[in-house]
Formats: C-alpha cells, sequence, structure tokens
C-alpha cells in the first residue's frame, strides 16, 4: 500500500473516531427517552468490539444451528448464571427497586 492511500486511510478513521468520540460525549451530555436507545457499559462495549461480534450463534448454548460455538455458549451460560443471580438478589431487596 502506498503512503499517500495509508495517509488517507488514517485520515478517514481520524474523521470516524473523532465523530466517535463526539456521539459518546452527547450521550453522557443529554438524557435520551428512545426507548430502543440502551447504553452499555464500557465493559460491555469493549466486548460488543471484540472476536465475539464475528460470530452468529442463533438458538441456545449447546443447541446452535452452526458449528463452532463452543465457547458462545460458555459465555453465554456464564451471562445467564449472572443474570439469574442478580435477578434472584433483587428479589430479595424490594427495597433496592425504588
Amino acid at each position: 500500500m502506498s503512503s499517500f492511500s495509508r495517509q488517507r486511510i488514517l485520515q478517514g478513521m481520524d474523521s470516524v473516531l473523532s465523530l466517535i468520540k463526539e456521539e459518546e460525549k452527547r450521550q453522557k451530555d443529554t438524557i435520551m427517552l428512545i426507548p430502543s436507545e440502551n447504553y452499555t457499559s464500557a465493559a460491555v462495549r469493549e466486548a460488543a468490539g471484540s472476536v465475539l461480534s464475528h460470530k452468529y450463534s442463533e438458538g441456545y448454548p449447546k443447541r446452535r444451528y452452526y458449528q463452532g460455538n463452543r465457547i458462545i455458549d460458555e459465555i453465554e451460560v456464564i451471562a445467564q448464571e449472572r443474570a439469574k443471580r442478580l435477578h434472584f438478589l433483587l428479589l430479595l431487596a424490594p427495597q433496592a427497586r425504588n
């Protein structure tokens, strides 16, 4: 790749990264009341930006329609267990919901 095209690519990335930072600031400074817009934690954003986003894993753990989902299944089971634990804790402490 020539240095000219590499430079153009980097400039294009800079503008996209700048826009991402601008959107991040907008989300921090604004209360949005659109139900379909869910803001995630930094940990979720980091995971979503990982190789996990390359996988298509339709179905349920250990009952997928496509091969190569063993690790995805393990991650989903962990997420299910954590959600169950959180739900149980919220049931035990109703005042935490207020």
